[in-house]
């Protein structure tokens, strides 16, 4: 991801800064696959239904994301540094695919959206050469 970046002074002797910047990309993923399997006694019937899916991993296609982010960093000595930051990042997408149904032996259309997204807070110490 790329983007623009701000930093400022915020104290007279140069030691705090405050630091903000906007980043944006291209993100890609996919949906991994998963297998389960169930089983149950009908309490009316007493007979035991079973059964399974198996969802194979879908590849999705590249899709825009980007990232807000906002902190302070500390200059301990001409060296040395402390820096707190908070962000927030985001990839959604909506995609069309078709799914087998076992049940029906049909294939259907389906869209969904997916919201890649989280809010994140970090801190750590630095060493500028």
């Amino acid at each position: 991801m790329a983007g623009p970046s701000f930093n400022t002074v915020l104290s007279k002797d140069g030691r705090f800064i405050f630091r903000a910047k906007i980043l944006a990309g291209a993100s890609k993923t996919s949906i991994p696959g998963y297998k389960y399997q169930y089983s149950f006694i009908d309490p009316i019937s007493n007979l035991e239904h079973k059964g399974m899916a198996n969802y194979t991993k879908l590849p999705l296609p590249w899709f825009f994301c980007w990232q807000a982010s906002a902190g302070v960093k500390y200059k301990a000595s001409k060296n040395f540094y402390l820096f707190s930051e908070a962000g927030y990042f985001n990839a959604s997408k909506n995609f069309h695919y078709k799914f087998f149904n076992p049940q029906t032996g049909g294939i259907f259309p389906d869209a969904k959206k997916i919201n890649q997204s989280y809010i994140s807070w970090y801190g750590g110490a630095g060493v500028e050469l």
